[in-house]
């Protein structure tokens, strides 16, 4: 009798950290290194960019002035089936790891063609919060380094986090 009391309780202790460790509301507490990549609009399907373009941007010589379009997007790519629907041009898919990472496509409206940086993440059960900046000139480079407004794409890989939601919040 004793025996059985104990494997049973043995049995429930593994049952119990089986299911602690598998459990979908654990998440990590970062999402690892980054890697970005800026991507030309010539780079996306016709279908996907004229079907998510950013409010005050110039689309041929014409502001998008609809305010039932956002000043951003954001696009979670976790299958081949994702980056296929999004790009236009051969991927070379054999190293991409679906199972370990994934993908982000950031879209925007800005003046500026600067380098996106990133400064911190965070992962909570309603999702990552991104917080990036556009890295400041260098001093030699004049006032008015503005353009005028346009669609930014930025592709950024990250370590596979099992969530839907992704905010992006520009720090100046």
């Amino acid at each position: 009798m004793k025996k059985c009391v104990v494997v049973s309780a043995l049995l429930l202790m593994v049952i119990f950290f089986t299911a602690c460790t598998t459990s979908p509301d654990k998440l990590p507490s970062d999402i690892g290194d980054f890697a970005v990549y800026e991507v030309s609009p010539h780079n996306l399907t016709e279908t996907f960019a004229t079907e998510n373009r950013t409010y005050g941007a110039f689309y041929d010589d014409v502001s998008l002035e609809d305010a039932s379009f956002p000043k951003s997007r954001v696009f979670v790519i976790k299958s081949q089936r994702d980056m296929e629907k999004i790009f236009s041009d051969e991927i070379d898919q054999s190293t991409i790891d679906y199972r370990s990472e994934m993908y982000v496509l950031y879209t925007f409206t800005t003046v500026y063609r600067r380098e996106f940086l990133i400064d911190s993440s965070s992962v909570t059960k309603e999702g990552i919060v991104i917080n990036y900046s556009l890295k400041s000139p260098d001093s030699d480079v004049p006032l008015g380094d503005a353009a005028r407004p346009f669609q930014r794409f930025v592709l950024i890989k990250m370590n596979r986090v099992d969530v839907e939601n992704i905010t992006f919040i520009y720090s100046d």
